[in-house]
């Protein structure tokens, strides 16, 4: 199935499905060998270059293995503690990583950064800035704040006809099938974006 687009494939991470297989060989690294395409093992981090070398910005991926999941009666708590607790698991993982990524999950969930107004002054004059105004997605140690933390989404449906998945029998409550879209413009990433199925 990936054959086709193997050529803009950056790389496959390690999961815990085909970790089951074990006895077998490890499949995930079988698959990338065979379309020629980098092996991420667990995790990977990424290093997005101009085409001149130039560094653009770095982001880190891994599968994960933590849930993501909120008792909150009321949605909109609900999704911020979701989206808090992603920015949990990820945030001491790499320091200089402007985009932060997980799956396993399956959810959907962009946890983007949220500026926060300051003031200062020259002596003369109070000025207002913002925390997201300068930030380097290049620096060595990038702000958790300045970040965006991704759980990439899923594809799998809770009910199929005449079959019983896994995440049916684990009695997973549905979610909004999907991906994420990482927006670059200028060389920066730019934002997030959730694109989601019928």
């Amino acid at each position: 199935n990936l054959k086709p687009i193997a050529h803009m494939v950056l790389g496959m991470n390690e999961g815990n499905h085909p970790l089951k297989l074990w006895r077998f060989g490890n499949i995930t690294k079988m698959i990338c060998d065979k379309l020629n395409i980098p092996f991420g093992t667990w995790s990977a981090k990424l290093v997005v270059r101009t085409t001149r070398g130039q560094l653009m910005y770095k982001s880190f991926h891994t599968h994960g293995r933590k849930s993501i999941t909120s008792t909150a009666d009321d949605p909109k708590r609900r999704i911020v503690n979701q989206r808090l607790i992603l920015k949990r698991h990820l945030k001491f993982k790499m320091g200089d990583c402007i985009l932060m990524c997980k799956g396993h999950v399956h959810k959907l969930i962009i946890c983007g950064p949220e500026p926060d107004l300051y003031l200062t002054d020259d002596g003369d004059k109070i000025r207002h800035h913002h925390t997201m105004d300068d930030v380097s997605q290049t620096d060595t140690y990038i702000h958790p704040d300045h970040r965006t933390y991704v759980c990439t989404g899923s594809f799998l449906k809770l009910y199929g006809d005449n079959v019983s998945g896994y995440a049916e029998i684990a009695e997973y409550d549905p979610i909004e099938l999907g991906f994420a879209v990482a927006r670059i413009r200028n060389r920066k990433l730019v934002g997030v974006d959730a694109v989601y199925l019928d």
